[in-house]
């Protein structure tokens, strides 16, 4: 795999990186293979080619265009046994989640909107009171809805094709062309999935990658005149700044930033099913997923906080415990402030996973840091 040539595609081409990185699979710190990193000028071009592209794709009859989405997921689906591995290894994902959440949802995906939908809608009649400047009645309307012109999809990192399947399939059904930038950390199956395009009978153009490690090539791509909308996922961060670059040229926006929230557990709750649910969502992909939570607390008010029981969770009052032997300087409730939630003790809250370490016990840790009322991780997406 590290031996094999990624290259941009633009306008139909296969085209050289003005340089390279290596992409690095985080779980065994190997190189899979070298990416191509595009400089502005190529991005530039990435862009010009989707606009030249356009005018003809929008023009194909939505028929033929779902047609083509059909036929690139029986293309990708024909190619599972080669993407799995490399899609494993870019991001350094278990293999069950590569076999089952990254690499056949692309197909499924493409299936969904490969099915032929009316660009006509019929507004529900409304009844509109009669006004100075005109007489009353009922109203209807038809919702005319058109393609936006060239899209530029940029993914996140922790489901990388799955993420950018999202994107590019509902832009092409609608008549779009695209400009895909696939995340820096792993662009490989991003690349492979845009190279299939050909095969599936694509024409040249309408969908072109640009994989760059540079904020220079990133943002001449949001920058880029030729392109009409932008649909980023990723940190709330980078989001202000597209929004920010965009908003200058009215470009439409579609982002999904950030994505975490609270797990609150209400005192009528199953407690050991709270705890397990919540959990299971928060490992999950080493919690690098939006449904992951970012906090979980009980709700406000009440007297009750969580502890592990000899088998499962139990509830106890007030503090936080870890043994029966409970200091009294256990961690006790968090307490609102004017700029959000504080550990009412001196210590900040930790941003550990809520559970100890396997070589942990009772006299390991202290009563006092572990598990917290107040849980935190840290943002990953």
């Amino acid at each position: 795999m590290a031996d094999r040539d990624f290259q941009l595609i633009i306008g139909g081409e296969h085209v050289a990186g003005a340089s390279g990185y290596d992409v690095v699979n985080p779980a065994t710190e190997q190189v899979v293979a070298t990416a191509p990193d595009a400089s502005v000028q190529q991005a530039q071009d990435a862009c010009q080619a989707a606009k030249d592209a356009f005018d003809g794709w929008a023009r194909t009859p939505m028929a033929e265009r779902c047609a083509l989405l059909a036929r690139f997921a029986d293309v990708w689906d024909a190619h599972r046994d080669d993407l799995v591995p490399l899609v494993q290894a870019e991001t350094g994902a278990t293999m069950r989640v590569a076999k089952t959440m990254q690499v056949p949802q692309v197909s499924a995906r493409f299936r969904r909107y490969a099915q032929v939908e009316s660009n006509l809608v019929a507004l529900p009649p409304a009844i509109m009171p009669s006004t100075a400047l005109a007489p009353g009645g009922i109203i209807g309307g038809v919702e005319h809805r058109a393609p936006v012109g060239v899209v530029a999809a940029l993914a996140a990192y922790n489901f990388p094709v799955t993420n950018m399947a999202g994107k590019i399939a509902p832009a092409l059904a609608m008549g779009n062309t695209l400009v895909v930038k696939p995340p820096t950390q792993d662009p490989l199956g991003v690349i492979r999935m845009v190279e299939l395009f050909d095969e599936a009978g694509f024409p040249p153009g309408v969908v072109n990658v640009v994989s760059a490690s540079t904020v220079e090539a990133a943002e001449a791509i949001t920058t880029s005149p030729a392109v009409d909308m932008i649909s980023f996922t990723g940190s709330t961060g980078v989001g202000c700044r597209i929004a920010e670059v965009a908003g200058k040229q009215m470009k439409r926006l579609l982002l999904e930033l950030g994505g975490k929230g609270a797990a609150i557990v209400f005192d009528d709750a199953d407690l050991k099913n709270a705890v397990s649910n919540i959990s299971s969502t928060w490992t999950f992909h080493s919690g690098q997923i939006c449904t992951s939570p970012s906090v979980s607390w009980p709700s406000g008010g009440s007297t009750t906080s969580w502890s592990p029981a000899s088998r499962g969770w139990r509830r106890t009052s007030r503090s936080a415990t870890r043994s029966s032997a409970t200091p009294s300087s256990a961690r006790s409730s968090p307490a609102p402030t004017a700029s959000g939630w504080r550990a009412s003790s001196p210590a900040p809250p930790p941003t550990a996973p809520p559970w100890p370490p396997a070589a942990s016990g009772p006299t390991s840790t202290p009563a006092s840091t572990w598990p917290p009322r107040w849980w935190s991780m840290p943002p990953t997406t």
